[in-house]
């Protein structure tokens, strides 16, 4: 049986965030799954609002249609998942994985305390009410934003670093037992920072849950499985 095949969709402009999270993924996942990254042919370089959440929205439906469409599942590429819904619509029946989405099922199904790590301020109402009405809500100890967009993590990340573990200490000391990185630009941090509790890839949860769904899907005279987001592996 060939490996499943993975869609990644980076929804902004920034083709080598869309390298990263490929390259990320075939490093970790190996002859596991092949992955190919579709990067939005319009919009802005960084999704760092609601206004460009809602141009990346779009920018992810027009990169789905571009595609081709030939993929058994697709990744979201931006933590915000902008369209995920509407982009579930269109791919019907292959699944779609949205980074946001992915780390909170599996923070549900952890059942412990966590809290996610972002950078860009406009970011923190808006997680918040994503995370408002799922089942995982009532874990979570704060939706913490730093200073700066996933851009600047991307061209300087090593610059981050500091802000980024004494922001993940102090969530710690409020009680988060894992912590969420979350946002493209922050995928593979977390070998990198020293903090007291496990820190969370969204990259990865995101791979888990689309081969955990592709694993588990039932199968109709070899049509390709349907929309589905049952739960997630990566441990939160």
């Amino acid at each position: 049986m060939s490996p499943p095949r993975l869609l990644l969709i980076n929804p902004n402009t920034t083709a080598a965030m869309t390298e990263a999270m490929v390259a990320q993924i075939r490093s970790e996942y190996g002859g596991r799954a092949t992955v190919r990254g579709v990067t939005a042919g319009f919009g802005v370089p960084v999704i760092a609002s609601r206004a460009s959440a809602v141009i990346g929205a779009h920018a992810a439906l027009d990169a789905w249609q571009q595609s081709g469409g030939d993929a058994d599942a697709v990744i979201l590429g931006c933590f915000g998942d902008p369209g995920l819904e509407a982009l579930r619509e269109i791919a019907a029946p292959v699944p779609v994985i949205g980074l946001a989405e992915a780390c909170f099922d599996a923070a549900a199904e952890a059942g412990r305390r966590f809290a996610v790590l972002t950078v860009g301020p406009a970011w923190k109402p808006m997680l918040e009410e994503r995370l408002r009405p799922h089942p995982a809500a009532p874990l979570c100890v704060a939706v913490r934003a730093l200073d700066g967009t996933g851009l600047d993590v991307a061209r300087q990340p090593d610059r981050l670093l500091a802000a980024l573990d004494t922001a993940a200490a102090a969530l710690a000391q409020a009680g988060a037992e894992s912590i969420i990185l979350g946002g493209a630009a922050l995928a593979g941090l977390g070998p990198r920072l020293r903090t007291p509790v496990a820190m969370v890839d969204c990259i990865t949860t995101a791979t888990n849950q689309a081969l955990r769904v592709l694993r588990t899907c039932t199968t109709a005279l070899g049509a390709k499985p349907r929309s589905a987001h049952s739960g997630a592996e990566g441990g939160v």
